[in-house]
C-alpha cells in the first residue's frame, strides 16, 4: 500500500516538476528480487545479484562456443571462452554470485572435457586425453 503511494507521488513529481514522461508499462511496484535492472537483480539484503536471464544468456554463449563440431581447435575455443567470460565477469563484478559462478565454472569445465574427449575419439586414453597428453 505504501509503496504504491510512493510510486504515485514520484511519478507525479517526475511529470510535473521535471517535465519528463514516465513509461507506465515499465514502472511497477514489486519485490527487489523480482526486478531485473541492467541484467542485475536485487537480493533480499539490498545487494546486487545475477538475474536468471543473464545466467541463461551466458550459458547459451558458452554452448555456442563449445559446440562439438569437428575441426575446431581447442586452443581457439578456450581463447574465445576467455574473451566472453572476462567481459562478462567485468560487467557483473559488483554482483554477489560466488556460488553461481562455482556452478557455472564446473559446468564449463565439464563442457570442455566432453569436447576434448570428442576430439580424442578413443585414439588415446580417456585420462591422457583429458589431461592433454599424447600416448
Amino acid at each position: 500500500m505504501a509503496a504504491r503511494r510512493v510510486k504515485v507521488r514520484i511519478t507525479e513529481y517526475i511529470t510535473t516538476k521535471l517535465k519528463l514522461k514516465v513509461n507506465e508499462q515499465k514502472s511497477r511496484v514489486c519485490k527487489g528480487h523480482e526486478l531485473n535492472f541492467l541484467d542485475h537483480s536485487l537480493l533480499q539484503d539490498g545487494t546486487l545479484g545475477l538475474s536468471k536471464q543473464s545466467e541463461a544468456r551466458l550459458k547459451s554463449k558458452v554452448k555456442q562456443i563449445t559446440r562439438r563440431n569437428p575441426g575446431v581447435n581447442m586452443d581457439q575455443m578456450v581463447k574465445e571462452l576467455h574473451i566472453v567470460l572476462k567481459g562478462w565477469l567485468r560487467y557483473f563484478r559488483f554482483a554477489r554470485m560466488r556460488r553461481k559462478m562455482e556452478v557455472i565454472d564446473g559446468w564449463i569445465r565439464r563442457k570442455l572435457r566432453c569436447m576434448r574427449l570428442k576430439q580424442c575419439k578413443k585414439t588415446i586414453g580417456i585420462v591422457s586425453g583429458v589431461r592433454g597428453r599424447r600416448s
